[in-house]
């Protein structure tokens, strides 16, 4: 429930639109295409600096950071993902490891290098917030392992932490070097949220050679209505 009316409360447009749909068909299964269902989907490759992209439509946010985590292990085939300190990438058992707050993990999931005495282990390992050698450092010791990189451009969970446009830049370049995805948790500053409608084009640009392989949203997408989308380049999604 945080940050996610950028419209503010009862926005006339969106009230109306939300009327005129529930007046038609109030829910539908994902395999079932309709036309609202296909326009979103439309709207946000438009809007996404991800070249191609293909969607996947979910409920909230942690669900779609969950589906990220799924397709970048079975893309690649490796079983690493490098995450943050600070980080908060949501509550589910996947998310909660790449969130850094142990409080939150404890008795849940422990990470690599913690103590194995939770109910779930998961391979991510926590680089420091804007250091590319502390990533660099990770990508070294787990060689031919780490999948992929998932960073938040703008991280919110511990304060307000914009990422520079140089260490975004420079965690493209380590991934492409390593062989390893970049991925970006717009869920808490995208949907317009700095002025661009991803804080990734606000910090790097458009160049959609300095674009991460995937990248999801919610929170601000549905105004208020639980939705989230993982979009990702269409040679993953295939």
């Amino acid at each position: 429930g945080i940050g996610c009316l950028p419209l503010g409360h009862g926005h006339p447009g969106l009230a109306e639109a939300v009327k005129e749909q529930m007046l038609r068909l109030g829910a539908a299964a994902g395999t079932l295409l309709t036309g609202p269902q296909q326009a979103l989907v439309a709207e946000l490759v438009a809007r996404t600096p991800i070249p191609d992209g293909r969607v996947f439509l979910g409920n909230t946010g942690t669900e779609v950071n969950e589906a990220a985590i799924k397709l970048v292990l079975r893309a690649t085939g490796r079983d690493v993902i490098i995450a943050f300190e600070r980080a908060f990438h949501g509550r589910t058992l996947g998310s909660l490891a790449l969130t850094a707050n142990t409080a939150y993990r404890q008795p849940y999931v422990s990470c690599l290098d913690e103590p194995a005495d939770c109910f779930a282990r998961i391979n991510v390992a926590r680089a420091r917030h804007g250091d590319l050698d502390s990533v660099e450092a990770l990508m070294q010791r787990y060689e031919g392992r780490v999948a992929a990189v998932f960073v938040e451009p703008v991280q919110g969970e511990a304060g307000i932490y914009p990422a520079t446009k140089a260490f975004l830049t420079g965690l493209r370049a380590l991934c492409h070097r390593h062989g390893a995805l970049l991925g970006a948790d717009e869920i808490q500053c995208g949907a317009g949220r700095t002025g661009r409608f991803t804080a990734w084009s606000r910090i790097v640009g458009d160049d959609p050679e300095l674009a991460p392989d995937v990248l999801w949203y919610a929170k601000a997408l549905g105004g208020g209505f639980p939705i989230g989308a993982c979009v990702a380049r269409a040679e993953l999604a295939e």
